[in-house]
């Protein structure tokens, strides 16, 4: 397949040319300014075939001359630089406590963020009006000039149309119904694509954060929910259903076996409801991991026996999934990412003392803001692909 694949492309020379094209393309946007010489020199190119595809990029707009080199003798070469602000694109993440956001240019410079709460207790109509709220002050924040053209949106369920859920859901019941997608791109005419947060949060780590120099890498996300994703030989692990990762539904025993299913599940259920509300059973509001560690932190021995559970737990399905997929790191996100050095370190010696191979553990760098630059990233991708009308 891939043989049939290369030879169409060679036989049809406005493929080549757009392959070519977008060739340069990357490159120049990988670099700091560079000139046609070693764009050429780079790509193995002909210098006429340089020069009549750079031109094409430039009359689109897609890259401009600006500056010289001036580490050369005689003759200083024009320097070519991508266009980042030829069009711009939003990260969105919505979660349960609230929906965050920002906009940046192609090249993933943030021009503004915002933060709203979700209004989950009004139901689908008070977190879409949040939604409408969030997306109208990004696009004032636009900058004169392209336009924004996709968003990248994290919901925290899954996104293939076959399963149907969603954690919003088990707080509205109607939520499931909500199409976001269409509802971005009807009222805002912005192409939308929607994903797992778990996935844009990997993505995001992968990018600019803790997993951006491995290939192979599992992020674990504790907080509202519990759910894991994975990238394997630089590849996003997605299964037959874009299910594989959800960790919330581990079974720890056949014992806890249900007469059938339900949201959440039962490792969900758990960790990140019946085990918080041991901590001040009396209280109205549910304490957070992050609130727990600061009391432990204070010495509070309750709390610090729930962190003591809460920890090993993580550590022993951390090490079950290790011992499938083989990692290089685990990032821990959320709620995780505030676990103490002691913390990491004891899953650590249980990772040592039980797995043949045994993989970093990092806490991610981006932290509540993962999902929102995984939705940018993936945002810009698809952008990009779009710049060949540019051309055309």
């Amino acid at each position: 397949m891939k043989e049939v694949y290369k030879q169409v492309i060679i036989s049809c020379p406005s493929m080549v040319g757009d392959n070519n094209k977008f060739t340069i393309l990357k490159l120049i946007k990988n670099s700091n300014g560079i000139s046609r010489q070693d764009i050429s020199r780079t790509l193995k190119l002909s210098a006429p075939a340089v020069s009549k595809n750079v031109a094409a990029l430039i009359s689109a707009g897609i890259i401009r001359e600006e500056g010289t080199d001036e580490t050369r003798l005689g003759r200083k070469p024009v320097l070519l630089k991508y266009n980042s602000n030829l069009m711009y694109v939003l990260g969105i993440e919505i979660m349960p406590r609230g929906l965050r956001g920002a906009i940046s240019d192609l090249c993933g410079n943030v021009i503004s963020q915002y933060n709203v709460p979700s209004d989950i207790e009004k139901g689908t109509n008070g977190v879409l009006v949040r939604l409408r709220e969030l997306i109208e002050f990004l696009l004032e924040k636009k900058p004169e000039g392209g336009d924004v053209t996709t968003a990248g949106i994290a919901v925290p369920g899954l996104t293939d149309k076959k399963i149907d859920f969603n954690l919003i859901s088990t707080f509205i019941d109607e939520w499931n119904a909500v199409d976001v997608k269409s509802y971005v791109e009807d009222n805002f005419k912005i192409s939308a694509i929607v994903m797992n947060d778990v996935e844009l949060d990997l993505i995001g780590e992968c990018w600019i954060g803790a997993g951006k120099d491995y290939n192979n890498i599992l992020l674990v996300k504790y907080g509202d929910g519990f759910a894991a994703r994975s990238m394997i030989n630089g590849m996003l692990l997605t299964g037959a259903n874009r299910a594989a990762g959800e960790i919330g539904y581990y079974l720890p025993s056949i014992n806890d076996v249900r007469q059938s299913f339900f949201s959440p599940g039962v490792t969900e259920n758990k960790l990140c409801r019946e085990v918080l509300k041991q901590y001040g059973a009396d209280s109205k509001r549910k304490i957070s991991f992050s609130e727990l560690l600061k009391k432990a932190d204070e010495g509070d021995a309750t709390a610090c026996s729930i962190v003591e559970k809460v920890v090993d737990d993580l550590a022993v399905i951390i090490n079950n999934i290790v011992l499938v997929i083989d990692p290089e790191v685990v990032i821990l996100g959320s709620e995780a990412a505030f676990l103490r050095d002691q913390d990491i370190n004891r899953i650590k010696d249980i990772l040592c003392k039980t797995s043949p191979a045994v993989p970093e553990i990092r806490v991610s760098q981006l932290r509540e803001n993962a999902g929102v630059m995984g939705g940018i990233k993936v945002a810009i991708t698809s952008a990009e692909e779009n710049l060949i009308n540019y051309w055309k």
